[in-house]
C-alpha cells in the first residue's frame, strides 16, 4: 500500500523542523576568533552610546550547553564590567544608566543583548550577558552580579529576561527576642488580680529605637565640645517607618564606629554613614526584632558624595562587628 502523499509530506515537514531546531542549536565554539574579533565593535559600540563610561568589556567565552538529544551545543558568555571595585557604587551606577536608557517600551537590558546577539550574530537563545565588577584583586565580587539571557516565552514568543543579585555583602545581622516577664498575682482569694504585662507594638519598639538613635549616636558629646565639631550628625530623608519596619540613615557621623586614624601623616576621623533596618515580627508571648546594620565611610577629609562612600568591610570588619554587638545590647536593654 503506497502512503498517503499528505502524510508523508507531514511527516517530511515535521523532520524538517525538527531539524532545524537542533541545527539553531549549533556548536558555537569553531567560530571563538570571530567572537573575540566582533567583541571590538562591541567595546567601539558602547563607548559611541556613552555607556563606555561606566561599562567595560571584559572578555567572551564559551559555556557548553545541553539541550538534549546527545546534540552537543554551546552558548556565547558575554561579560561586562561596571567601572568600580565597590558593590554599593556599582548599584548606584548601574541604576544611573537605567534611568537614561529605560523607557515604557525598552530597557537596557533589552538594549544590551539585542545589540549583543546581532553584531555577534547568534540565535538569540545560545547567548548571555554577565554584569560584574572586579575587586582591588581583580577577582570577580560576589557581591555583584547581573545575568540577561533569553528564552521561549510560551505567550511571546521569546522575552529577555533578567536576574539581580545583590549580596548584603557588607553589612552587619542580629536579632534580639523579647517575651514579657512572668504573670503578677497581687491579694488573695476575692481580691486576687492577675495583672498580664503587656508586649509593646512594633510602632512603641520603633519609637524606643528612634530615642536610642538620638541620645547615644546623634547627641553624642563629642559633637559639641569633642573631635568631632565639624559634623552635623543627623537623619538622612530617605528613613522609611511602616507597620513591622524601620529602616533609617545616620550621617555626618564621626568615631562612631572607626577610631581616629592616621592617613599620610595627619590623624583623621573618618566620616561615617550607618543605615539600620529593623523588622518587627510578633511571637507566641513576645516578638523578635531583626536587624540589618550597613556600615560606610569617606576618608574624613571632605563629604563625599553618597555614592563615593566605601564599605567598612573588610578593612573594618572586627569594628563594625563590635558596634553591632554594642548596638544590640544597649537595644535589648531599652526593650
Amino acid at each position: 500500500m503506497l502512503p498517503n502523499p499528505l502524510k508523508t509530506c507531514f511527516v517530511i515537514g515535521l523532520l524538517l523542523c525538527t531539524w532545524q531546531a537542533h541545527a539553531q542549536k549549533e556548536n558555537l565554539a569553531r567560530d571563538f576568533s570571530f567572537f573575540q574579533n566582533k567583541s571590538r565593535e562591541f567595546s567601539a559600540w558602547l563607548d559611541k552610546t556613552g555607556l563606555g563610561k561606566s561599562l567595560a568589556f571584559d572578555l567572551v567565552q564559551m559555556r557548553p550547553l545541553s539541550i538534549g538529544d546527545g546534540i552537543d551545543s554551546t552558548e556565547l558568555e558575554l561579560v561586562l564590567l561596571i567601572r568600580t571595585n565597590d558593590p554599593d557604587s556599582a548599584i548606584g551606577i548601574w541604576q544611573g544608566l537605567k534611568k537614561g536608557f529605560d523607557s515604557p517600551d525598552d530597557s537596557l537590558e533589552n538594549i544590551l543583548y539585542r545589540t549583543f546577539i546581532h553584531q555577534m550574530e547568534i540565535p538569540g537563545q545560545q547567548g548571555s550577558i554577565q554584569v560584574c565588577i572586579r575587586d582591588k584583586k581583580r577577582d570577580y565580587n560576589r557581591c555583584f552580579y547581573i545575568y540577561i539571557w533569553q528564552e521561549a516565552d510560551e505567550a511571546l514568543g521569546t522575552k529577555i529576561k533578567s536576574e539581580y543579585h545583590f549580596k548584603e555583602c557588607k553589612s552587619r545581622t542580629f536579632e534580639i527576642t523579647v517575651t514579657p516577664p512572668p504573670v503578677k498575682i497581687r491579694g488573695k482569694g476575692k481580691t486576687t488580680k492577675i495583672i498580664k504585662p503587656k508586649i509593646p507594638a512594633a510602632n512603641q519598639v520603633f519609637e524606643v529605637i528612634r530615642r536610642y538613635a538620638i541620645d547615644s549616636v546623634l547627641h553624642q558629646p563629642r559633637y559639641r565640645t569633642g573631635n568631632c565639631t565639624d559634623r552635623s550628625p543627623r537623619f538622612e530623608t530617605d528613613s522609611l517607618r511602616t507597620s513591622n519596619a524601620f529602616r533609617f540613615t545616620l550621617a555626618d557621623l564621626g568615631q562612631e564606629v572607626i577610631p581616629p586614624y592616621t592617613l599620610l601623616g595627619f590623624t583623621t576621623i573618618a566620616m561615617e554613614r550607618l543605615t539600620y533596618q529593623f523588622e518587627y515580627y510578633p511571637i507566641q508571648g513576645g516578638f523578635t526584632l531583626k536587624c540589618i546594620i550597613e556600615g560606610k565611610y569617606g576618608s574624613g577629609f571632605f563629604k563625599p558624595r553618597v555614592s563615593g562612600y566605601m564599605n567598612m568591610e573588610p578593612d573594618y570588619n572586627d569594628y563594625l562587628e563590635a558596634y553591632s554587638n554594642k548596638v544590640r545590647r544597649d537595644i535589648q536593654k531599652r526593650l
